[in-house]
């Protein structure tokens, strides 16, 4: 049998599987319709499905579908357990999270990397999104995604949770991590406003900087906001008896928690560091690294940290304007040598090697960096 036999096969197989679920979820409570074990599991990867027996599939939809009848707007419902399963072969249980929440960008992403931090083995992943109509935070009628508001049904099974008091601390966990996502979406249109605002005051009212650095930064904050970087956080900060205090006032994302503090030394972490203090005294506008700490909102790696000086309108340095986000995938893949900043310190790289630029070395240099 070839691959794509096999996997039509498998498709099929589901889909059956599903017709019979739904029918049960049914029988099981009339008030389930019956497509909706096929509107919760119908993107599922068919293989992990059919690790299940239709009335397991049945009871798990039908859980499900009870998990939908309340919910408070703009907060995400949460219920992590140990489900006890009657046909599903060898498997007697498994354990179930799902989330209801607004449908937003990043969800899914940031719960699973939660999880794969935890070494939490997810076996089955389903993550539709769901038309609903509410009364307040009744459930009034479901539909697919385009019909009412847009929520966001995550259904996970998962290993490795030992007990009740695993599943608290893997709730409260997802509580925090949903709560930053909340604030980076809220807020990114105003964070792209804020930088945009950087850019316009850098031109408008230029510090007293060289000109070249100036027109780098600037054009490399322009790169930025052409899809370039996902922006999860900005905070500015005054420059007070040389310190920077942090304004959480007008603080935006993931910045406005005030315990969030983006660099560390040791185990402790901080606001101010001595390389940011020498950053201060130099004559470039901005500063390119990578924070102490890792994100929780869509990809589980190290911060990116953009900070931007401020001056006064007399050209007097005030403070930082921090920056906190991810990369793009784009940005990875684009070409180094069209990227503000990095452009420079390539071009500065070659100019020291001397190579002439149409040899074998000065092509190879190019190919590498």
């Amino acid at each position: 049998m070839t691959a794509d036999n096999k996997a039509s096969d498998d498709d099929s197989a589901a889909r059956e599987l599903l017709d019979r679920a739904g029918t049960a979820a049914r029988e099981r409570d009339p008030d389930v319709p019956a497509t909706f074990a096929a509107q919760l599991y119908g993107r599922t990867v068919p293989e992990d499905l059919l690790r299940y027996g239709a009335v397991d599939l049945a009871m798990l939809a039908a859980r499900a579908y009870a998990l939908l009848q309340e919910r408070d707007a703009g907060a995400p419902k949460i219920r992590c357990a140990s489900v006890d399963l009657t046909d599903s072969g060898d498997r007697r249980s498994i354990g179930v999270v799902e989330i209801v929440n607004d449908d937003m960008p990043f969800l899914l992403d940031s719960v699973m990397g939660e999880l794969a931090e935890r070494r939490i083995v997810v076996r089955l992943v389903a993550h539709p999104v769901i038309g609903v109509e509410r009364d307040g935070a009744r459930l009034v009628a479901i539909g697919g995604p385009g019909a009412g508001a847009r929520e966001s049904f995550i259904h996970l099974h998962v290993d490795g949770l030992a007990d009740a008091a695993a599943c608290a601390d893997l709730t409260k966990a997802i509580e925090t991590i949903l709560a930053e996502v909340r604030l980076a979406v809220v807020d990114w249109r105003p964070m792209l406003d804020r930088v945009n605002g950087i850019v316009a005051e850098l031109k408008v009212n230029p510090p007293p900087l060289p000109v070249d650095e100036l027109a780098e930064a600037i054009q490399f904050l322009q790169w930025l906001l052409a899809d370039n970087f996902t922006f999860l956080g900005v905070r500015n900060y005054k420059l007070e008896q040389g310190e920077l205090v942090p304004d959480f006032d007008d603080a935006l994302g993931i910045m406005r928690q005030r315990e969030l503090r983006v660099l560390r030394r040791g185990n402790e972490l901080l606001e101010m560091t001595p390389e940011i203090m020498a950053f201060l005294k130099e004559p470039r506008p901005l500063i390119i690294a990578k924070a102490n700490i890792h994100a929780r909102v869509h990809r589980r790696v190290y911060l990116d940290y953009i900070g931007v000086k401020h001056f006064d309108a007399a050209g007097n340095l005030v403070g930082e304007q921090r920056i906190v986000g991810l990369f793009t995938s784009t940005a990875y893949t684009r070409a180094a040598h069209g990227i503000p900043y990095l452009r420079r310190k390539l071009a500065a790289v070659e100019a020291r090697a001397g190579f002439d630029p149409g040899s074998h070395s000065g092509k190879a240099l190019a190919n590498v960096l």
